[in-house]
């Protein structure tokens, strides 16, 4: 019998507990960004809990390695991240950057992909989305260049134009953004052309990101209902519009890796098309890029490993992503999603209870960030969203059917649409579908996740022959 090596004490360790070791990885990298030093106290305290006498092997394989990237995310949060909240209200700073976008709708607004701020003498990294407006319009030929502007910080996230505009230099990424533009200005152009305003408003949305004063008007309604997640592009429309786009390579004679390169293409082009510098596009798309990379190479990877790596990729590539609220709402839900899933399958729950299980965990995962930076409570939404994540994969269809024969095809989109803001304005109905919390509950939200994570090891603690003890066990009490 051969020895055990690492990689035996690996899959035999974290296995037994959570389901693969890249999620602790994960889960230490974001507690160093975000507590410093004291994430080093949480590791003790993880081996000590569940590992009393680990071996030279398991503490080389499993110890080393975690606070190897824990030690990473403790330098990366301390040293290499200015939040655009450290600023000062009207403080002066120069920021350098990449134009993305010009939006069509509101000429006045520049999308800035800055990378670089110079602020009170002193150049630190500010690698945000910043949108900067000026009085007048900002000319098309802007988009793909490389710029240095002087700015003002002014309420909230507004960013405003102050002089000295310099153009730095194009380079081979600017015809890219500037044909992707081109795309969205067309897609803009053509939805407003052919449908009426609010399902124009809602394709742009969907398709390209671009959010008018329409869009500002029935927003409301959706995340009355619990279902504002439907209007930011995430995970849930990547993978319904790679579904489609699958079943159509799957009638084509091709092998299997150039279906699934081509799926990855396919990815890419949404990506830049609808904003890929939204954190919550960003983190869905690396995810399924790894996975279509794992499948090209005949590679089974978990759920979890590529949450945890798309992880740790975009947040070494760019910390103060870890801060945005998109990015930590869409890690909080396909984590609770994917562990609702996992235990779902023990308990051989099945049909329409899996969707409706799925949306309570959902919406278990998200609920103490959603009350500590919204300080609003959807209760109606797991109900909601048995109903409306449906009908958005037949938007998703309706408006790729839109998209790729021009706007020829567009009166399945109306249809639908019609059926989506019909089925909305039930929020004004149903006034009572959600409530504010005013108080601030920080430590109430942190002590929550951390009841939330006693309760996600209980469970996955015990084996599938203890659940399907305790499973028949309370079917034969009920007899």
């Amino acid at each position: 019998m051969r020895k055990g090596t690492s990689g035996d004490y690996l899959n035999e360790g974290f296995s037994r507990f959570l389901p693969g070791v890249w999620l602790i990885v994960a889960v230490f990298f974001m507690a160093g960004v975000y507590f410093g030093p004291w994430a080093l106290i949480g590791i003790v305290l993880f081996f000590s809990f569940f590992y009393k006498r680990p071996s030279f092997a398991f503490l080389l394989s499993h110890v080393v390695f975690i606070v190897g990237f824990c030690l990473i995310g403790i330098f990366l949060g301390r040293y290499a991240r200015v939040g655009f909240s450290d600023l000062p209200e009207k403080a002066f700073f120069a920021v350098s950057g990449r134009v993305v976008e010009v939006l069509p709708n509101r000429p006045n607004t520049m999308v800035l992909l800055s990378d670089a701020v110079l602020f009170d003498g002193s150049k630190s990294r500010l690698r945000r989305c910043l949108k900067v407006y000026r009085r007048g319009s900002w000319p098309l030929n802007l988009v793909g260049e490389r710029v240095v502007l002087n700015v003002v910080k002014g309420r909230g996230r507004g960013v405003f134009y102050r002089g000295d505009f310099i153009v730095a230099y194009r380079d081979w990424f600017s015809n890219m953004f500037v044909f992707m533009s081109r795309v969205r200005h067309f897609l803009y152009r053509k939805a407003h052309t052919v449908l009426h305003d609010k399902a124009a408003s809602l394709l742009t949305v969907l398709f390209t990101g671009i959010k008018d004063k329409e869009y500002f008007d029935y927003r409301r309604d959706f995340y009355d209902l619990g279902v504002g997640h439907i209007l930011a592009i995430s995970g849930l429309h990547i993978a319904m519009l790679m579904g489609v786009v699958y079943l159509f390579l799957y009638m084509l004679p091709i092998s299997y890796r150039v279906k699934h390169i081509i799926l990855a293409l396919a990815c890419v082009f949404y990506m830049l098309l609808a904003g890929w510098w939204s954190m919550s596009l960003l983190r869905a798309g690396v995810m399924f890029l790894l996975w279509c990379v794992s499948r090209i190479f005949y590679r089974n990877v978990s759920l979890y490993d590529l949450l945890a790596l798309a992880i740790l990729l975009i947040g070494m590539y760019d910390v103060n992503a870890l801060f945005a609220v998109g990015f930590q709402l869409s890690v909080a839900s396909v984590l609770s999603i994917a562990l609702s899933v996992n235990l779902l399958r023990r308990l051989y729950v099945n049909g329409i209870l899996t969707m409706f299980a799925v949306s309570v965990s959902a919406f278990i995962g998200v609920l103490g960030l959603v009350v500590l930076y919204f300080h609003r409570v959807a209760w109606f939404s797991p109900f909601a969203n048995v109903v409306f994540v449906p009908i958005l994969f037949l938007l998703l269809v309706c408006g790729f059917l839109f998209v790729v024969s021009g706007g020829f095809v567009s009166l399945p989109f109306k249809w639908v649409s019609w059926l989506v803001f019909k089925l909305s304005s039930l929020a004004k109905a149903v006034s009572i579908s959600s409530f504010y919390v005013e108080a601030n509950y920080n430590l109430v939200v942190f002590l929550y996740y951390v009841i939330l994570a006693g309760v996600v090891f209980l469970f996955m603690s015990f084996s599938k022959g203890d659940l399907d003890e305790v499973i028949d066990n309370r079917f034969h009490s009920n007899r």
